[in-house]
């Protein structure tokens, strides 16, 4: 999804980054220390969803997709 912002927290340090997803809907948080993150993901009309326990190793590549799905409507 395009747009969308992503919080990515490293759980040890209690550092996070924010990011915002490119037209495909891909992010890159490149330069992350080893140990254990979350993944947070919010977006206009859709429910929020986060990734836990995701382990961070050195010199590797990891890859987190997630599927949003659409929030709750209202009506005015």
């Amino acid at each position: 999804m395009a747009g969308a912002n992503l919080t990515v927290t490293d759980v040890d340090r209690n550092v996070s980054r924010t990011l915002t997803t490119d037209a495909s809907g891909a992010y890159n948080a490149p330069s992350l220390l080893p140990g254990m993150y979350k993944v947070r993901v919010e977006a206009k009309g859709f429910k929020a969803i986060e990734r836990q326990n995701i382990i961070v190793e050195v010199g590797g590549e990891l890859r987190v997709d997630l599927t949003m799905e659409p929030g709750e409507m209202t009506q005015t």
